[in-house]
């Protein structure tokens, strides 16, 4: 028991190294049936005899519709690939399981039995899930999905029988029929008690839609149940819409985050005002300066009877072109996507001078630190790219300046990442400025 206990926590543990992503969804099914060929029906209603002949009457509605819900976790993430499992579980539209009503009757030797059956059917899927990302722009990203694993599978029937006896029936008579109907309702509640699990294959495609952290999916899926006895019930087929929300942080509550919160002292060495000093500004004023061009005056100096001449060759000071220059804007904690204010204040003001210029590229390049995995980094420098490049447009950048983005993870360091104030400076925003003119 200790053991079991002990890989349990060694389990959890592990889980807080890695920032997993997870989502949790609610839904509803338009349609659901398990008929064998496929059609979806709402309902049945038909007269049908028994092999004895005996006419039998059966109304009720089939499955139909009904509400869902699931939780999905993520331990492996891309750019385009998002691989996990999950789980869900199906209700009716007012209780509990996926519910089905009938009235049936059964008339023989001029005696009419009637039943009240209520269907309850529970499937609960655990399945593999793939999201595969077709189109992406900023935060909105839509996706295929495809689901495929087992379903544990229970059908149980509520059964009360009644029987219709005719006018001026004997006391007799009519004891004998009630004991009928106890023992046949008793042993209907025997069979009832003994319904079992049955496990089953599950499957599921369809399209997704992602903005930011909230998902939408619309998704068929399905069940196949090899021991079921009725061939119509083999085959549990569903299709429907879920809305949810995702959780890119799930599992990050290592103790290694709060370590990481840096103090003042540390942001105050890694000042931005050095970095402005860099900004293209600086390199606009140099240009000029060290190749200005100046030719001494040449002076003759003739006889008494002479005239002076001087030659004075101009002055050439040539255009500049182009100038290029990059910034850093740091100031992030370790899982943040926005820098701290004093930053973003940074920014601001860069924005005021590079506005100087008409046009130009820049490319806006984020960093990680090697906190978590090289997934989650990777996603995480994504994010504050974009954040940066958000900015500087709300800051009103020259529409001018061409602006790209992208992430690098933490697979280009400035600094070593065994120190606290090494990762902090690997977390990180660079600004590449080229072409401004």
């Amino acid at each position: 028991m200790k053991k079991k206990i002990t890989l349990l926590a060694l389990a959890f543990a592990s889980l807080n190294v890695f920032a997993l992503e997870a989502n949790v969804k609610v839904g509803y099914d338009f349609l659901r049936n398990h008929n064998k060929s496929g059609q979806f029906n709402f309902a049945d209603n038909k007269v049908v005899k028994n092999e004895q002949g005996i006419p039998t009457s059966i109304e009720g509605t089939r499955d139909g519709r009904g509400f869902k819900i699931g939780a999905e976790v993520f331990p492996y993430t891309n750019k385009k690939v998002d691989l996990g499992f999950g789980i869900e579980y199906n209700f009716g539209e007012k209780s509990l399981a996926m519910e089905n009503s009938f009235k049936a009757s059964l008339e023989h030797s001029g005696d009419k039995f009637n039943f009240d059956l209520t269907e309850k059917k529970y499937i609960i899927p655990v399945y593999a899930v793939s999201h595969f990302d077709i189109y992406k722009k900023n935060d909105a990203t839509v996706y295929l999905v495809n689901r495929f694993g087992g379903a544990a599978y229970k059908r149980q029937f509520h059964t009360v029988a009644s029987m219709e006896l005719p006018d001026g029936i004997g006391e007799e008579a009519k004891q004998r029929s009630e004991k009928i109907i106890k023992k046949a309702n008793k042993k209907i509640e025997e069979i009832e008690k003994n319904a079992k699990f049955m496990a089953g294959l599950y499957y599921a495609a369809g399209l997704g839609f992602e903005y930011k952290n909230f998902i939408g999916e619309l998704l068929y899926d399905g069940a196949f149940i090899p021991k079921e006895e009725e061939d119509n019930q083999k085959l549990q087929h569903k299709f429907g819409i879920s809305l949810g929300y995702k959780f890119d942080k799930l599992f990050k509550k290592a103790p290694m985050v709060k370590e990481e919160v840096v103090a003042p002292v540390v942001e105050e060495v890694v000042a931005p005002v050095v970095e402005e000093v860099v900004a293209p500004v600086v390199e606009e004023v140099v240009a000029p300066v060290v190749e200005e061009v100046v030719v001494p005056v040449e002076v003759v100096t003739p006889a008494e009877d002479e005239i002076v001449v001087e030659k004075v060759e101009e002055v050439v000071t040539p255009e500049v072109n182009e100038v290029s220059g990059t910034y850093n804007v740091f100031g992030y904690n370790v899982d943040s996507v926005k820098p701290i204010n004093k930053e973003i204040a940074s920014i601001k003001n860069l924005v005021a001078e590079v506005n100087r210029f008409n046009s130009g590229k820049l490319e806006v390049i984020g960093h990680a630190d090697s906190t978590g995995s090289m997934q989650y980094n990777q996603k995480l420098s994504e994010k504050r790219a974009m954040a940066v490049a958000n900015l500087l447009k709300e800051y009103g950048l020259n529409k001018g300046i061409e602006v790209s983005t992208k992430g690098e993870g933490e697979t280009n360091p400035i600094d070593t990442n065994e120190t606290k104030e090494g990762r902090y400076r690997n977390r990180r925003v660079l600004l590449n400025f080229t072409h401004l003119k």
